[in-house]
């Protein structure tokens, strides 16, 4: 148990690592920004027989908290010895039993980014094996990545469709699924050409209340659109901006694509952010914003997103 002052909490952009054996948990100290009850006798308590259990109380009682500007990562030991074998991208994080999307193993650590308490634990994803998708074609480890993640499946029969064009209602779900954040849709009108009861609906009026996506002149998102690479890129881009994930250093000076001109000027800066962090990278030298989308391409791209977000 550790024992935290309410002022610690003061948005100053300080952090605290609680350390358990060989697991961890990092908090911000803007981490209760949302929280208005009191925090005159805070503790963390961390622990647990299986896996970690992450509680914040005061006085003693459990409190309530929800973040999702602010995250608490949370760190598992996983040695590679204990993979046997299972594929690393297949072991992922639990909230509550509950699969964490944005959780990867990496270097014998498995991170997960959270919002909000709960006991957390490894867990190895059931591997599905797409019979439309061999083992040497490219998507073949981002796809098995996200699909372990529940952030895209099969389409029956045991297939993937990889090569399969993307439509913008089905690239939102896959963005929704992958950030699994509480969405106040109070005071936010669907879209008019979007139904009530089309499996996309829920997603598509979080993501226009968080500001990731826009209709047209008509109030129309044209859900059923294939989507182009820009417009996929500038959706991922703006999801991560919102959430915090982009780094405020690049990792990387930009590029030189050559068919950079044929990007719209609404969709240069959001996808020069991704180039710049490694999420996206182009191909022989071309950005190709016009080409429809896949959905191997949306696996990739939302791979990267959660690796990338994952590396803290």
């Amino acid at each position: 148990k550790l024992n935290l002052n309410g002022s610690w909490f003061d948005k100053s952009g300080d952090t605290k690592t609680v350390k358990l054996n060989s697991n961890s948990v990092i908090l911000n100290d803007s981490l209760l920004a949302t929280y208005t009850g009191s925090k005159t006798a805070l503790t963390l308590e961390f622990g647990g027989a299986t896996g970690a259990a992450v509680t914040l109380a005061n006085a003693g009682s459990g409190i309530s908290w929800y973040n999702d500007k602010q995250p608490m990562i949370v760190k598992l030991a996983y040695p590679t010895s204990q993979l046997g074998s299972n594929r690393a991208d297949h072991i992922v994080m639990t909230r509550n039993g509950t699969t964490v999307a944005r959780s990867n193993l990496k270097s014998g650590v498995l991170t997960g980014v959270v919002y909000t308490n709960g006991t957390f634990a490894a867990k190895v994803a059931k591997q599905n094996e797409f019979i439309d998708l061999p083992t040497t074609y490219w998507p073949y480890a981002p796809v098995q990545f996200v699909d372990a993640r529940g952030v895209a499946g099969g389409v029956g029969g045991g297939q993937f469709d990889a090569d399969g064009l993307l439509t913008r209602a089905q690239f939102v779900v896959m963005i929704m699924r992958t950030l699994n954040v509480t969405v106040d849709t109070g005071k936010t009108t669907q879209f008019a050409d979007v139904t009530s009861g089309q499996f996309y609906a829920d997603a598509v009026l979080k993501a226009k209340a968080l500001g990731l996506v826009g209709g047209d002149s008509k109030g129309n998102f044209n859900p059923n659109a294939n989507i182009t690479r820009q417009d996929m890129f500038v959706i991922l881009s703006r999801a991560m901006n919102k959430f915090n994930m982009l780094r405020t250093s690049p990792l990387r000076p930009m590029p030189v694509f050559s068919d950079w001109a044929q990007v719209d000027s609404y969709a240069k800066a959001p996808i020069q952010a991704l180039v710049e962090n490694m999420v996206v990278n182009g191909s022989g030298g071309k950005m190709l914003p016009m080409m429809l989308a896949t959905r191997g391409m949306a696996a990739k791209v939302l791979a990267n997103m959660l690796v990338y977000d994952t590396n803290r």
